[in-house]
């Protein structure tokens, strides 16, 4: 009986200078050429997205490891293709001719790299064939420099001849070593279907197709999902991976899916397909505009506002402009500032992500999400204390945040499902334990409440019954509950109030007898009792 092999896998981009060989290196990995296009191939230069794959052979636990190249542009006009390339990517394999070095679209590339969360790197010094050992050690010592530079750290430094073969196999090697044990995270896998689209084109016999990293989540053949911003329902007729057709995707694959679409939508780069119930892949929401940290300012106005902008994130590229809030306290302020992005048209994003923006004639900022749909009930005051929290990125700061938004929230008590505006669903489970667990939080049924939010109302409730009291009749049969809530805080649900005035008895503030309450000294509360 054959052994049962599982599938392990994990995407990288490429990035680099032009000419610098990315395309090539790739083709003497894996021996397919990325360069799909036939105007590319006839140029030898890559102006969209290709695609390729490596796959190792099954280790000792039968596990089969598929390693996906995205082999992005390295023209400078072409910017906006490398960004839909290394979306939802953490690493990078950076490809350095050692005959020349770093050049200016290596550390345009790097910066967008650290930009969007890309935190490590495999180097490939190409072209060794054409130099000696002294530059081959000079180029290193500029790359570990520039990486250094940008805080992106160093897996490995391989140099490499595509055209002699040398240093590929220890290349392949070194890809399966760094990569191989990191995988695809079963954090990942387990989150709401999330596809940004890359490429969408009609092929003959199937119809429409679409190509993209499947960042988040599962797919499979017969699924019926959305594909948003749109709201376009479709269903999973099929779906490749690297020309291997498949029933069931997981995250960190390269897929072609064939999509049988309702009702004529239309589906392009930057939508994504996300699962269909109601919630928008999870946390994520169709939004036009964002709260968001911005940090490598470079060459941004810092007095101009509003200013045009470009935003990149995912696949998506949506014009916008940049409102500053105000700087950030600390050394950072220099390097780092909130600002409102507010977007032409809508894009699919969550707290927490990370994107970049273009302004100018080429001049490249981002850093994360801070906020989606900033709520109108949010001071400035309160978009500063929860976006400082947010940028600290502790369990603590995230607390505190959270606290924050609760406390202020009108509705009073509130499900976490309508706090995801500024927090992923997993970060704001772990803030409200912690909350819950110190006793700044109460949990009401199943929404969330301020004990100061808590004590205010009980407050009111107090001052309230002490006057209605005054009425004849409500001194002899008292108020009901539902009169309390409607006068006092009618955004409340019945069961809230209920718990609230529960908790003013028990601690023996009012009185109360089924559904009515009474003030503690109220003699109707003796009178009624002997009735």
């Amino acid at each position: 009986m054959s052994p049962v092999i599982t599938t392990s896998y994990c995407t990288i981009a490429t990035a680099g200078h032009v000419d610098h060989g990315k395309t090539s290196l790739i083709k003497a990995l894996t021996g397919i050429n990325p360069d799909r296009l036939k105007e590319e191939q006839e140029r030898q230069m890559t102006t969209d997205l290709g695609f390729a794959h490596l796959d190792f052979e099954p280790n000792k636990e039968n596990v089969k490891f598929v390693l996906g190249f995205i082999d992005v542009p390295g023209h400078g006009k072409f910017l906006k293709n490398m960004l839909a390339g290394v979306g939802g990517i953490e690493t990078a394999l950076l490809v350095v001719a050692a005959d020349e070095g770093p050049m200016p679209q290596t550390v345009q590339h790097l910066k967008i790299l650290s930009l969007i969360g890309v935190r490590s790197c495999i180097v490939a010094l190409t072209k060794i064939d054409l130099v000696g050992e002294k530059e081959v050690a000079a180029t290193e010592s500029k790359v570990k420099e520039l990486l250094a530079q940008y805080g992106v750290a160093l897996l490995a430094i391989y140099p490499v001849s595509s055209q002699t073969g040398k240093g590929i196999d220890e290349l392949k090697a070194g890809l399966y070593q760094h990569l191989n044990t990191a995988g695809t995270s079963a954090t990942a896998i387990s989150q709401s279907l999330y596809m940004p689209v890359d490429r969408a084109f009609t092929k003959s016999g199937f119809g429409l197709v679409v190509t993209g990293t499947l960042v988040e989540g599962e797919l499979n053949t017969g699924e019926h999902i959305v594909v948003e911003p749109g709201a376009v329902k479709a269903r999973v007729r099929g779906m490749e991976s690297f020309g291997q057709a498949i029933d069931r995707a997981t995250a960190g694959q390269r897929l072609a899916v064939n999509l049988a679409v309702k009702d004529g939508g239309v589906i392009a780069r930057g939508q994504c397909i996300v699962a269909s119930d109601k919630t928008i892949g999870g946390d994520r929401t169709v939004v036009h505009n964002l709260i968001v940290e911005v940090v490598d300012l470079g060459g941004l106005d810092l007095v101009l506002s509003p200013q045009p902008i470009k935003l990149y994130h995912g696949t998506a590229e949506a014009k916008g402009t940049l409102r500053w809030l105000e700087k950030v306290p600390g050394d950072s302020a220099a390097s780092k500032q909130f600002g409102q992005i507010f977007l032409d048209e809508p894009i699919v994003a969550q707290p927490g992500n990370r994107y970049v923006i273009r302004y100018g004639d080429d001049g490249i900022a981002g850093g994360a999400i801070l906020l989606v749909d900033r709520p109108r009930w949010l001071t400035r005051q309160l978009v500063h204390d929860v976006s400082v929290a947010l940028i600290e990125d502790s369990a603590a700061s995230r607390k505190r945040a959270f606290a924050l938004a609760v406390a202020a929230h009108p509705l009073k008590a509130v499900k976490l499902s309508q706090m995801t505006w500024f927090m992923p669903m997993a970060s704001l489970e772990e803030a409200s334990a912690s909350a819950l667990a110190d006793g700044s939080l109460v949990a009401i049924a199943d929404l969330l409440m301020a004990v100061s939010t808590r004590e205010q109302i009980g407050v009111k409730i107090l001052a309230l019954l002490q006057t209605l009291m005054t009425n004849e009749d409500n001194s002899r049969f008292g108020v009901s509950i539902e009169t309390m809530r409607k006068k006092t805080f009618n955004t409340l649900t019945r069961p809230v109030m209920q718990a609230i005035v529960a908790d003013l008895a028990q601690k023996r503030l009012l009185a109360r007898e089924g559904d009515r309450v009474f003030t503690i000294d109220s003699a109707a509360i003796g009178e009624n009792a002997d009735a």
